[in-house]
């Protein structure tokens, strides 16, 4: 099972958090889709990016209670796909860590991780990361008004491209996302 996973954050640093997760499966069937209350201060820069403020976020659950079901679908996964998935595995585990969810931190840092950002600039011949919302509009797959930048949304984005790059030759390979390679960990409209 393929999964297409996006977060949404207080930021880009060593001590932000997920706000938001959003999971599709191959069939572009909602898996996921939560905010969460953060654990950690909301930066401007975020929250004009998202959209999501702390008064959104005041009931949601938190981080530990909805763990179990990240951890149940990332471990069904034979592959989770981002777009930025250095970004997003690192917050997700960052989170995690500070959530003391342990058994969901285990879980993110065993999956495979598949970026689809790199596969899509390179498919597009660009030698500069590609937002996902251009990556879409070049490929014929969106994106949709009003789906940017929150997490469910950009999961769909994200799966409708992996589609448009021939989604099943194109899941062949066993490489790891343990990071990002063209430095774009810190943009966050890069996912």
């Amino acid at each position: 099972m393929h999964l297409f996973l996006d977060t949404e954050t207080t930021g880009t640093g060593e001590l932000d958090a997920v706000v938001e997760i959003g999971a599709v499966d191959a069939e572009g069937e909602e898996r996921m889709n939560t905010l969460v209350r953060p654990l950690a201060p909301m930066s401007r820069e975020a929250r004009s990016t998202h959209g999501i403020d702390e008064a959104t976020l005041e009931k949601a659950p938190r981080f530990r209670e909805v763990a179990r079901a990240l951890q149940h679908h990332v471990r069904r996964a034979d592959t989770v796909w981002a777009y930025n998935a250095g970004f997003d595995r690192r917050l997700l585990i960052q989170t995690a860590e500070m959530a003391g969810a342990s058994a969901a931190k285990k879980a993110l840092r065993q999956a495979e991780w598949r970026d689809l950002m790199d596969r899509a600039t390179d498919h597009l011949g660009e030698d500069a990361w590609v937002s996902l919302a251009e990556a879409a509009e070049r490929l014929g797959a969106g994106p949709e008004e009003g789906v940017l930048h929150r997490a469910k949304g950009d999961a769909a984005l994200a799966w409708r491209v992996w589609k448009r790059l021939g989604a099943p030759a194109f899941s062949e390979g066993r490489e790891r996302t343990r990071g990002n390679t063209r430095g774009q960990s810190s943009d966050l409209h890069s996912h």
